[in-house]
């Protein structure tokens, strides 16, 4: 831990050596702490989580052209859950995806772990057009809400609703800017398994479309893709799309394609809704199952949002005061016929002091993608800083 915070101290101190006559160096930070409580009910019993956590944001301004970013969160989890599921949860949560292990456990026992992960860590330089940004970084080529294809570098899973900043990755990105709204990507991303993934995108505007083309490697699998973003009237219509495929020479002959397309629209009153669908021609029409709760909170690939072969998204999302927002959204499987629904309450208690109520409901029969995950209800309350 201390070698990795060295590093890039050193880093820092190095560039901005060779920026300070250019310009002061100014920093920015923000952050919050929260608490949550867990109530997981399964199989006619309750078992329940604590979690005190906070995050931290760093950011530092140096000269003209650098900027570098340190993010960190600090977790401690306890109660029943972590006894049930002891050593595993514990194992689970200090497994680092990235080339750089920058998770470390700070104490354990059978009831409770706590550790700390720094998701962000990265330089970026900035000269005209051109951005070029090393470390631990978010490269997010998704255009959906919900499904992204394009999100090879940094896939996230949509039921893990308490990460809105969602994990990095070790990477390096080098974006240039050819116009307006058109630009050349590439990005080259090593995961904890030394695996590289790595694509050359290409951004553009036409027709009052934006849209995207990429290709590359994803681990074993060759990857093309492409997506966009508009409007049908006054609705957002947004869409992706990856295929996949692996060489003969590794473990099969496999090849897939996912894809994913929405529809949003905001009313006068600020109601906002959302449909998307998902289709992955390697899914199943069967049971896509994948285990108890655990899997609901697993790590995600582009490859695998779902193990069947459609499902289908509906949102809905509005305002009941200026204080009080309110959010449902479910998921469906028609080839298992299970779902999931998940209504959400946000109350602005005070002055940065939200506190939210969120219900995750999972129907369907065993082995079905939804079916053993039971019924979870949480409450949060975080101060923002």
């Amino acid at each position: 831990m201390k070698k990795h915070i060295k590093l890039i101290l050193i880093i820092c101190l190095l560039f901005s050596s060779q920026v300070k006559s250019q310009s002061d160096i100014s920093f920015n930070s923000k952050g919050y702490i929260q608490g949550m409580e867990m109530f997981w009910f399964n199989n006619g019993e309750v078992q329940t989580m604590s979690t005190l956590s906070n995050r931290l944001d760093f950011e530092a301004f140096i000269g003209y052209s650098f900027t570098a970013q340190l993010s960190m969160r600090n977790i401690l989890n306890f109660g029943e859950m972590p006894k049930l599921y002891y050593p595993f949860i514990a194992d689970a949560a200090i497994t680092d995806q990235g080339r750089m292990d920058m998770t470390y456990s700070l104490a354990s026992d059978s009831s409770y772990f706590a550790y700390s992960q720094f998701d962000r860590a990265f330089i970026k330089y900035t000269e005209g057009n051109l951005e070029i940004s090393v470390g631990r970084q978010r490269i997010n080529w998704g255009i959906n809400m919900v499904w992204t294809p394009n999100d090879i570098f940094n896939s996230f899973n949509y039921l893990d609703f308490d990460y809105a900043e969602r994990a990095g990755s070790d990477a390096a990105l080098i974006q240039y800017y050819t116009g307006p709204a058109s630009s050349i990507q590439f990005a080259y991303k090593l995961d904890h398994l030394n695996r590289a993934t790595y694509a050359l995108m290409y951004k553009f505007n036409t027709l009052n479309y934006d849209f995207q083309i990429m290709s590359g490697k994803l681990d074993r699998d060759l990857v093309i893709g492409g997506g966009w973003s508009g409007q049908i009237g006054s609705a957002g219509f947004l869409g992706e799309f990856t295929y996949f495929h692996s060489p003969k020479d590794h473990i099969s002959d496999f090849h897939s394609l996912v894809a994913s397309v929405s529809l949003n629209y905001t009313f006068k009153n600020n109601v906002f809704t959302q449909t998307s669908i998902l289709y992955n021609s390697a899914g199943t029409n069967e049971n896509a199952g994948r285990g108890n709760f655990m899997a609901s909170n697993r790590p995600v690939s582009a490859k695998d949002y779902t193990l069947a072969k459609w499902a289908l998204f509906g949102q809905i999302s509005f305002p009941l005061s200026p204080l009080i927002s309110a959010d449902f959204s479910g998921i469906f499987n028609p080839g298992d016929n299970s779902s999931y629904l998940g209504p959400s309450f946000n109350f602005s208690v005070a002055e940065n002091f939200d506190l939210m109520f969120v219900g995750q409901f999972f129907m369907g029969s065993n082995g079905s993608e939804y079916g053993d995950y039971g019924t979870m209800l949480f409450t949060r309350l975080r101060w923002s800083f």
